[in-house]
């Protein structure tokens, strides 16, 4: 299908070219009754300037062959202009480099506006199930799901026109990092981990096993209210009725 735009100009040099052998095995008559001239051939009156739109239809046909056999070979994605997507292919190529060893685990890339051009580039990878791709809604969808995903190596792709501008800090409140591993053009690579030193004030909920911070045990009923931003704010603990403590962090 990639070489059908091919098809008019292949169509008028073919028949160009088989009007000429028509005309040498059947001469065409002169306007006087007379046949062809003495050597046995059709004047060449006025060949030259019938020549020069094939010559330049044949250079056409020349220079579009190259691209085309690019896109026939998988080179080309739709709409070849990538315009604010440039970029794109040096972090697909990052993307598909971390699965080359066969021994490494799975990996999982998250997106959210470059979902095709994922499965475009990422085809083998995907279809070897080296790659797992998964669309996210937003930061918070995102940061819950690479959590529950616990072992499996996590990569985002982002696109400079859809940044996620609280993903970082969403990361932080579960115990993950984000880092940029490539930058190029108008997208970004990120890998998401495990976080190495991660504070204590960052945590918005009590430890599930009920052991203390500082010194002091935390239990069910003595969580601290923390504002949007995981800061401590002054307020009631969810304490014994009627009782009134700081909301600091333990």
């Amino acid at each position: 299908r990639y070489f059908l735009p091919l098809a008019p100009m292949v169509a008028l040099v073919g028949g160009w070219a088989a009007s000429r052998v028509t005309h040498l095995h059947h001469p065409p008559q002169m306007a006087d009754g007379a046949g062809p001239n003495s050597t046995g051939r059709v004047p060449l009156r006025g060949t030259a300037g019938r020549l020069i739109p094939v010559v330049l239809l044949g250079a056409l046909l020349v220079s579009a062959v190259q691209p085309a056999w690019a896109a026939a070979q998988g080179r080309v994605p739709i709409g070849g202009d990538h315009g604010a997507q440039q970029g794109l292919e040096e972090a697909m190529a990052y993307v598909a480099d971390r699965t080359a060893d066969p021994a490494r685990r799975p990996l999982v890339l998250y997106h959210d506006v470059l979902g095709w051009q994922s499965h475009f580039y990422l085809f083998a990878p995907v279809a070897a199930q080296r790659v797992e791709l998964r669309w996210f809604s937003s930061s918070t969808y995102l940061a819950d799901n690479i959590e529950k995903s616990a072992g499996t190596r996590a990569f985002y792709i982002q696109a400079d026109w859809a940044v996620q501008t609280d993903l970082a800090q969403r990361l932080t409140m579960r115990g993950l990092a984000l880092h940029q591993r490539l930058r190029s053009g108008h997208v970004t690579v990120y890998e998401v981990t495990a976080a190495t030193n991660a504070c204590s004030w960052c945590v918005c909920a009590a430890p599930r096993d009920g052991r203390s911070r500082n010194g002091q045990t935390q239990t069910a009923g003595d969580e601290s209210t923390m504002g949007a931003f995981g800061w401590p704010i002054l307020g009631a603990a969810r304490g014994a009725p009627g009782s009134m403590t700081l909301g600091v962090p333990w």
